[in-house]
């Protein structure tokens, strides 16, 4: 920050502590301009001190003399006053007086850049929390929903994968293998196959893994506080058992990444980075044929990252929520629309997260509260069409208190949705938006979600599927497949990089055929981008009987980038007693 002082008697710049050899006691005659307008500032600076007995702010793009590295797209700030008054000469003669004093820094300056990030972590952090947990909770509450509702299959036939599809990323990913890493940065570093193909009452046979993805918008276009635009994108992936007919446990794991665009009143930009990893152990209880109550908790990690024109920094964030919410059918009727069941229900649901941030470069560690209350009601209209396909248009409308840190208040906020199953296969599609906000004016909120499901037969019967990814000094050769297919081809300098500390992804589709019983047919692949870039493709053909005798064919490929691809052919039996 720095000083100057304005002559308007005697039209001179009086003093200067920025650049004194070049501006001190030159006239007041307005040469220099906006570095982006291209207006010139003297006018500026004069209007803002004389347009009010307090003075006034500028705002304008100039080049920091003292900075050799900044640029014009970060403005200038000062602030500018005008006095008036008398001076006494020694003989007693009074002659009048007018200056300006005004002040002004750059907002690139380390104090300046400090306070204003500081304050994004305030105002801006705590509603991209808020959005992060909403996906969470609308994940789970969505999951309950299906598995405490749906009798026309049990747990251990349900396979749902929904969102991104990010088994079909990895498939069909950059063949130089830059997705790896870029997965594996993200936090995926968990392992959940699908449910087994095999028939059975065994203890995992269960368990159902799922799966869903959204994409949520907020912004906030209050100048006066911070004007921020952007979005958050999430996957939720989770695994639960139904205990008994009323009741559900499992744990989900959400992965979550929001970027917000974000504006201060001194017209400073940047970005706000987030990624979020949370685990999300969750239960549901039917209470009644009309009444469901669940509750969750989550705890989480990631991180935060400042992006500006000069600066950047990173810092580290720890989560932690808590959930429940409860759900009544009010009413359901067959007669009030005809050709299908219409039904009402009430849904009441409560948020509160919680965040730490640490210490950074500039960043003082900060710790925030959000809370969310939503109650809605919902009506849903089923119809079974002719082709025995069933469509389930939907509509909601309810109240949102958002409590905590950042921009709250309450409002009104409506959604819609379509479902469409058919057979096995069935698909759902969600959004929502708040249409009013009682503090705020220009605040967008809203968000769309889909998901897709595939049922296999209960008889363990059709596809299934398998995605995880592991590192450190373990021999991954161990139950590599989820899929319990053949444990990988020995290969040429295979097992150097199994043993490796380098993260390695693997991936697995099968199909069980209904006749003849116990054939199977499957493709995996394994890889890693690091050391070796070892990438691995197998396609097998494995024949398994109730009597512990298993055969199969396998061929596979290795391509790594210091060596030409290898190839090999193995059949193998087994006989287990």
């Amino acid at each position: 920050m720095y000083i100057y002082i304005l002559d308007l008697r005697s039209n001179i710049i009086f003093f200067h502590g920025a650049n004194p050899n070049r501006f001190e006691f030159r006239p007041l005659i307005a040469t220099v301009r906006d570095a982006v307008t291209g207006e010139l500032i003297l006018p500026q600076v004069i209007d803002a001190a004389k347009g009010s007995p307090e003075g006034g702010f500028v705002r304008y793009y100039f080049d920091d003399p003292t900075d050799d590295t900044d640029s014009a797209d970060t403005p200038k700030v000062g602030y500018a006053r005008e006095f008036t008054g008398t001076v006494q000469r020694q003989d007693g003669s009074v002659i009048p007086s007018n200056y300006i004093v005004g002040s002004g820094f750059y907002l690139t300056d380390p104090a300046v850049v400090e306070i204003r990030q500081n304050k994004v972590v305030q105002t801006v952090l705590p509603q991209v929390l808020r959005t992060m947990t909403a996906s969470t909770v609308d994940a789970i509450s969505d999951r309950i929903e299906q598995v405490t509702s749906d009798t026309k299959a049990s747990p251990s036939t349900v396979f749902r994968l929904g969102g991104t599809a990010a088994l079909a990323n990895v498939l069909l990913g950059n063949r130089n293998g830059s997705f790896l890493s870029n997965w594996l940065s993200e936090g995926s570093y968990f392992v959940l196959p699908l449910n087994a193909t095999h028939g059975g009452n065994g203890f995992l046979s269960h368990f159902t893994l799922w799966a869903n993805a959204d994409y949520r918008k907020l912004s906030d276009e209050n100048m006066q506080v911070m004007a921020y635009d952007g979005n958050v994108t999430s996957a939720n992936i989770g695994i639960d058992r139904k205990v008994g007919e009323d009741l559900v446990g499992g744990v989900s794991m959400t992965l979550a990444r929001g970027s917000v665009d974000y504006e201060d009143p001194e017209l400073a930009m940047g970005e706000l980075s987030t990624s979020l990893s949370t685990i999300n152990p969750y239960l549901g209880w039917q209470m009644s044929d009309n009444a469901r109550l669940w509750a969750a908790a989550g705890f989480g990690w990631g991180e935060i990252e400042f992006t500006e024109s000069t600066n950047s920094q990173a810092s580290d964030l720890s989560q932690s929520m808590i959930a429940a919410g409860i759900d009544l059918a009010l009413m359901s009727s067959e007669n009030l629309i005809k050709g299908g069941t219409t039904t009402i229900k009430l849904n009441s649901q409560s948020a509160f997260t919680s965040a730490e941030v640490d210490e950074g470069d500039s960043l003082e560690q900060t710790s925030l509260d959000a809370s969310q209350h939503r109650v809605t009601f919902q009506g849903l209209y089923s119809r079974k069409l002719d082709s025995e396909a069933v469509i389930t248009p939907s509509i909601e409308a309810g109240w949102r208190i958002d409590g905590g840190d950042g921009s709250t208040g309450n409002g009104l906020e409506i959604g819609a949705g379509f479902g469409y199953s058919a057979g096995r296969l069935v698909f759902k599609l969600n959004s929502q938006t708040l249409l009013t906000h009682s503090d705020v004016d220009d605040f967008e909120d809203w968000s769309f979600r889909g998901m897709i499901a595939f049922q296999p037969s209960s008889d363990g019967h059709g596809l299934s599927m398998s995605l995880g990814s592991s590192w450190g000094m373990a021999n991954r050769e161990l139950e590599m497949d989820a899929m319990k297919s053949y444990g990988g081809v020995r290969l040429p300098n295979q097992r150097a990089t199994m043993m490796s500390s380098s993260p390695l992804i693997h991936a697995a589709v099968r199909y069980d055929f209904n006749k003849p019983d116990g054939l199977g047919l499957w493709t995996s692949y394994r890889g890693s981008d690091h050391d070796n870039q070892l990438r691995i493709m197998q396609v097998g053909l494995q024949f398994r009987s109730s009597q512990g005798f298993n055969a199969g064919l396998q061929i596979g490929r290795q391509d790594s980038i210091h060596r030409s691809p290898d190839h090999s052919i193995e059949l193998r039996g087994t006989l287990r007693w």
